[in-house]
């Protein structure tokens, strides 16, 4: 019953036994129904934080779960840093290598080169030495003169006028 005052007839000696029978019978079957649904409710509680305590095992596993795979990335990325960073120390002394390789090679050609060349330029010297003998040997010989054609001409006319 939700009324907050109740008013019970009153008889000759005292209230109204009926009446009062009635309204405790009526209290004491919402007594009765709040009391069910307290009991449901408590089972309905108990059933809550059981979920609740396993979804906060589920909880913290999976955090601890992440945190040991976060690690085991930051470890991945370490190593893969200092294994690229391996690389490239190792890329870089193998290109110092070969552009020593390549300057020492280099000097060697130029060195060779410059040898090429000096020879060349003393053969050349020499040549030209040679050369300008050769046309002075030329120019100091004196032919015999050459006779003319008319001559040569003359001499064939008369062949053919005897034959």
């Amino acid at each position: 019953m939700s009324e907050s005052k109740l008013k019970f007839r009153i008889s000759k000696k005292g209230y109204d036994r009926y009446e009062v029978d009635r309204v405790l019978e009526n209290y004491q079957g919402e007594l009765k129904t709040l009391k069910e649904k307290l009991a449901t409710y408590e089972s309905q509680i108990g059933v809550a934080h059981s979920q609740l305590d396993k979804l906060k095992s589920r909880y913290d596993d999976l955090v601890s779960k992440l945190s040991v795979r976060e690690k085991a990335a930051d470890e991945i990325a370490r190593l893969a840093l200092k294994e690229a960073n391996i690389v490239i120390d190792t890329a870089n002394q193998n290109a110092d290598l070969i552009v020593q390789e390549a300057l020492s090679t280099a000097k060697i050609l130029l060195t060779e080169l410059a040898k090429v060349t000096n020879d060349t330029n003393h053969a050349k010297d020499d040549m030209k030495e040679k050369i300008e003998l050769i046309q002075k040997t030329l120019d100091e010989i004196k032919l015999p003169a050459v006779p003319s054609v008319e001559w040569l001409n003359q001499k064939e006319e008369n062949k053919e006028k005897h034959t």
